[in-house]
């Protein structure tokens, strides 16, 4: 498990960069750490089904 900022840096490495972040946790200011750490988006937990494959989707399309 690790912490928002850890995570992040890990993705900024120019081999994963174009890999999307999605930030999934139950803390109720989500949204705002997501942005701060530039995620591409944030979904709050309880995850609803929908919500999660809405997302997915929004970052597999176009892929081939």
């Amino acid at each position: 498990r690790r912490q928002g900022d850890e995570m992040r840096g890990a993705f900024l490495d120019s081999k994963l960069a174009d890999i999307p972040v999605v930030i999934i946790s139950a803390d109720g200011h989500i949204k705002h750490k997501a942005q701060a750490l530039n995620a591409n988006g944030s979904l709050s937990k309880p995850i609803e089904f929908g919500a999660l494959c809405a997302v997915a989707k929004s970052y597999c399309e176009g892929m081939s």
